[in-house]
């Protein structure tokens, strides 16, 4: 998830060039070829940030759910979200776009209510104390 969302910065260029073109008056035609050679730059980070963040999040649910770390239905909800996201964005739905990244929200709440509540000392795996190879 973490090489997703730092891709997530591409989509902010095309955005931040075409609020800078507007208050400099660049002419439609500029750009225009401005945006798109932007969106052809821009394109595997984009994808990246596209396809990892809903893979990323949908592991996190996996994850979450086989290490107890949250009741099985938030897990659901974590697993469920970004795939829901998706589908909205597709169909222009802002509420069930709402309702993704709340799922979204509520699973990463309880995480960090886990994180919160875990003492100092059950951060570090115990010694792994291995026979030697003969």
């Amino acid at each position: 998830m973490v090489p997703a969302y730092l891709g997530m910065a591409a989509l902010g260029a095309i955005d931040y060039f075409t609020l800078a073109g507007h208050e400099v008056n660049l002419d439609p035609q500029t750009m225009t070829q401005v945006t798109d050679r932007l969106f052809a730059l821009t394109a595997v980070p984009t994808m990246v940030f596209v396809i990892g963040h809903i893979v990323g999040t949908i592991l996190l649910g996996i994850i979450v759910f086989q290490a107890h770390l949250t009741p099985a239905w938030v897990a659901a909800l974590l697993m469920v979200s970004q795939p829901v996201h998706l589908v909205a964005i597709v169909t222009s739905l802002a509420w069930l776009d709402l309702s993704a990244w709340g799922m979204t929200a509520l699973g990463m709440a309880f995480l960090a209510i886990r994180v919160l509540r875990t003492p100092n000392d059950q951060w570090d795996l115990p010694p792994y104390d291995a026979a030697p190879l003969d």
